[in-house]
């Protein structure tokens, strides 16, 4: 059981495993905080695109987020007569209004169903279909795609969120049915929720099949959150935190949660453009940000040469001291390069929509670059082999949560929530010990130190020639190469050997003009191929290196950034004349 016996001694305060038969983060922790009328609990701001200059901020107290939220809390349940249990479907940009109706539907006891905006109108019918939402809350480019839905399940109220009060026919004014309805100083009665009471669903990624519901509890996600807070982004009051991902993925959550049950201020940029490396940069220049929580692929960009020149020159962060990755592995390549040139380590955790944090680079441990950290001291989780027996150090295996250790701690989501209503939560059962596991379908390894490495996804191992070989491993190979931004490693059908390795890489913008500026295109790009597959071999294991590459301009991801290794792998087996059925899909 992690953490291994043999890991370093955890220090920092004392972890308090003692739950509340009640909690609800709205009155236990924003009401908390808005007894200090200057702590601020966001900085929000906003950006028009690419190279565009902030354009406005606002700076908010956590007594501002406790008065507007009771008044929406009071608008929902009085005037459209939205009570406990019932399903609120919000699909907004980073708006303040967003987290507004967060607060307000906790308090009175409703569910939240948060939705990312890329979503398409066959994707929303979906969620309202299954979801079974009474409510919809969206701007006016939300509403556009919601007028070509035809089933809308449940639904009954719209609500438009939009600054000058606008609507549409059979809609409700976020801000005029507040300000009409309500009044300053409105409270709602304080509701005690536990964890028996549902919270919030998160739609998964869905890259194989359709997305699953994923409920969470008022402990499992707004309360065990805080140990994030305290031992990963190693957050106090005044200290600023920056999380980049969109509002509709279970990160922005965790970033919520973390932040505000530690009395910490979220900085949001309400940037609606592509991803632009550079904005990054100057929105560290430019702001009292101290922590910053990234995607793998913002930091692989971030360390290319004439980045850290500019971080390390005219650009430098402005108050930056934490930097923390998840999502996906981070190559150890990228983790020393920002710590030799930045001075900062950078924290990387493991979990997922359906957990809490599982392990983490936590206060009292020291980094290990290419390292997920050790275990979260509150989950009982193991390394498992097939049949439910925990493996022992240095053995790859599955990594899984106990479900029948009792009572159970409530860091693990209640379960997927069928169309039908009804509540599953997988489990592998061991049958020697009758011992009850929630597996990832992810794999790792723990050390004799009790640090844990990430291999993959179950259905990313690749089996070649007898080997078996994680893709991560070949990636951060890969990324050390002065030709390559990112990569992804996947298995394609070979008839020799069954299986081999193929990378996806996608090169920088010098080595793309260097092939675009030699006559023969094909004949450099089989040369720098093979170069690669050389690097590859010199660096980690011969059986290792890629047998195919192929140059890309982009790769496949999921709308949460994640790479959809599970769509290269389709395309290979398409391409060589393999059924696709017969390979199983990743959850990204």
């Amino acid at each position: 059981m992690a953490p291994s016996s043999a890991s370093p001694a955890l220090t920092g305060p004392p972890i308090d495993y003692k739950l509340p038969d009640t909690f609800n983060f709205a009155s236990d922790v924003i009401d908390k905080w808005a007894q200090d009328p200057s702590l601020k609990a966001m900085i929000w701001t906003s950006r028009q695109g690419i190279g565009s200059s902030v354009s406005s901020r606002r700076d908010l107290t956590y007594e501002d987020f406790s008065e507007r939220s009771h008044r929406v809390a009071k608008w929902l349940g009085e005037t459209l007569g939205i009570t406990k249990g019932d399903r609120i479907m919000i699909m907004l940009p980073r708006v303040a209004a967003w987290w507004d109706v967060l607060l307000a539907t906790i308090r009175i006891g409703a569910v939240i169903i948060p939705c990312t905006t890329l979503l398409t109108p066959k994707d929303i019918e979906y969620r309202l279909s299954v979801g079974h939402a009474k409510v919809f809350v969206t701007d006016k480019a939300g509403a556009m795609k919601l007028t070509k839905v035809q089933n809308k399940g449940t639904l009954s109220i719209n609500i438009l969120v939009e600054e000058d009060g606008s609507t549409f026919p059979g809609w409700h004014s976020f801000y005029e049915g507040v300000e009409r309805n309500t009044k300053t100083g409105d409270r709602v009665p304080n509701l005690r929720t536990t964890r028996k009471d549902p919270c919030i669903i998160y739609f998964t990624s869905g890259t194989t099949g359709y997305p699953k519901m994923v409920l969470h509890n008022h402990i499992s996600y707004p309360l065990a959150l805080k140990f994030h807070g305290q031992y990963w982004y190693r957050l106090s009051p005044h200290k600023v935190f920056w999380n980049l991902s969109e509002n509709g993925w279970a990160k922005a959550a965790w970033a919520t949660f973390g932040t505000w049950n530690m009395g910490a201020t979220l900085f949001i940029q309400d940037d609606r453009g592509a991803f632009s490396v550079d904005n990054l940069i100057d929105t560290l220049h430019n702001f009292e940000i101290t922590h910053l929580c990234a995607p793998p692929t913002s930091f692989r960009q971030l360390v290319l040469p004439e980045k850290l020149n500019l971080m390390t020159g005219p650009r430098k962060p402005k108050a930056l001291t934490n930097c923390l990755a998840g999502g996906e592995a981070l190559n150890p390549y990228v983790t020393e390069i920002w710590k030799k040139t930045m001075g900062m380590d950078i924290h990387e955790a493991y979990g997922q929509t359906e957990t809490t944090l599982v392990c983490a680079s936590i206060i009292g441990y020291d980094v290990r670059p290419g390292s997920m950290g050790v275990a979260n001291p509150t989950v009982p989780f193991a390394i498992i082999d097939d049949e439910g027996n925990i493996l022992p150090t240095n053995k790859e295996g599955n990594i899984a949560i106990l479900t029948s250790k009792e009572p159970r701690l409530p860091w693990l989501f209640d379960g997927y929530v069928q169309a039908s209503g009804e509540l599953v939560l997988p489990e592998l059962i061991n049958p020697k010990t009758g011992q009850r596991w929630f597996l990832s379908g992810d794999r790792a390894v723990c050390d004799e130190d009790g640090y844990y490495w990430f291999v993959g996804r179950s259905d990313d191992v690749i089996n070649t020639a007898g080997y078996r070989v994680g893709p991560f491993e070949i990636e951060s190979c890969l990324k050390e190469h002065p030709a390559v931004i990112e990569s992804a490693v996947v298995t394609s059908p070979d008839k020799q050997r069954g299986e081999i390795i193929k990378a996806f890489i996608v090169l920088t913008d010098e080595y793309k003009k260097r092939l675009q500026g030699q006559g023969n295109t094909q004949k450099a790009e089989m040369e720098l191929a093979k170069e690669i597959e050389n690097f590859v071999a010199e660096n980690t294991a011969p059986y290792k290196k890629p047998r195919e590459i192929e140059f890309v301009d982009t790769l496949p991801k999921t709308i949460s950034g994640k790479i959809k290794r599970v769509e290269l792998r389709a395309t290979e087996r398409q391409r060589k004349g393999v059924d696709t059925r017969l390979g199983k899909g990743a959850k990204l």
